[in-house]
């Protein structure tokens, strides 16, 4: 969130632009006190901290949005994990921002549905950004391209076959331990 608040005071002060960013969720202990210290610092009126909204609600507003901002931290147990809001922004047709490493990168790579940034830069950020803002075409383009391959590689419908198999398959091995 650090980088999403420098970011948008970079856009700010060298572009005089001030994106409404909606942070959902709430902000605990130092981290929180420290963003809204930051927010304070940089002038930034147009980040709002929404705190706990429920899903259907958050749902419904991030639908809205030109971007959703899904930055991480290159950690070892986060390099091979899918975010949820990654997806969550893919199915709802919000083009992504997102850190360009691990699963996020093949996704988002594969499905062009979104921007990279290397080392969540927070200059990279501010361009990605802008650019999203000031071509609401590429928002649309990447919107639907999301949308389709969430829908054709990550449905229910496409997860439940695989779940079956999973199933199947330690079925079969708890049937042989037994039997033999």
């Amino acid at each position: 969130a650090h980088t999403v608040l420098d970011a948008i005071s970079i856009l700010k002060v060298k572009y005089k632009l001030e994106p409404e960013y909606n942070c959902f969720g709430t902000l605990r202990g130092r981290y929180g006190e420290d963003l809204l210290e930051k927010k304070k610092k940089l002038k930034l009126k147009s980040v709002i901290y929404r705190g706990y909204v429920p899903a259907e609600i958050a749902y419904k507003e991030v639908a809205k949005s030109s971007a959703g901002i899904c930055l991480m931290e290159p950690e070892h147990d986060i390099i091979n994990s899918y975010p949820t809001k990654l997806f969550e922004y893919m199915a709802l047709g919000v083009p992504v921002i997102a850190s360009d490493f691990g699963y996020s990168h093949d996704i988002i790579t594969k499905s062009e549905c979104g921007i990279l940034i290397k080392d969540n830069d927070p200059n990279l950020v501010a361009s990605a950004i802008k650019h999203i803002l000031l071509n609401p075409e590429v928002v649309e383009n990447m919107g639907k391209k999301g949308q389709e391959y969430v829908a054709e590689h990550f449905s229910w419908e496409k997860e439940e076959l695989k779940l079956l198999c999973f199933y199947d398959e330690l079925l079969k091995e708890s049937q042989f331990k037994h039997n033999n």
